[in-house]
């Protein structure tokens, strides 16, 4: 059997109408911990909050989010040891992929 080109889950997106109020409960209640935040105009704008290892949860304010019950999922993202192989495997199976690109966190990412 091939080597499996994810090595893990790196994060889950989901949107918020209510950044600090998202943060307050993955924080306070579930007693996790910010590792970064992403700010526009030096206000914070979303977050990326750390579950466990390298997995984190991204947390981004969006004005209208697309549920406002519940967080909507934004997306997920998998890590590889090989972004190159990973990316021209997808591309042979047909799956349309941007190109190559560094993320904030300075990781190679392809959507």
């Amino acid at each position: 059997m091939a080597k499996p080109l994810v090595t893990q889950l790196a994060h889950v997106a989901i949107e918020t109408a209510d950044l600090h109020g998202s943060v307050d409960f993955y924080t306070r209640v579930l007693g996790l911990d910010v590792h970064f935040n992403f700010l526009r105009d030096g206000k914070p704008v979303g977050c990326y909050i750390k579950v466990s290892g390298n997995t984190f949860l991204e947390l981004a304010e969006v004005p209208n989010p697309r549920n406002t019950v519940t967080p909507a999922l934004n997306h997920y993202c998998f890590e590889t040891d090989d972004i190159q192989t990973a990316h021209q495997q997808l591309m042979s199976g047909g799956v349309v992929v941007s190109d190559i690109n560094q993320a904030c966190d300075e990781k190679l990412v392809g959507n």
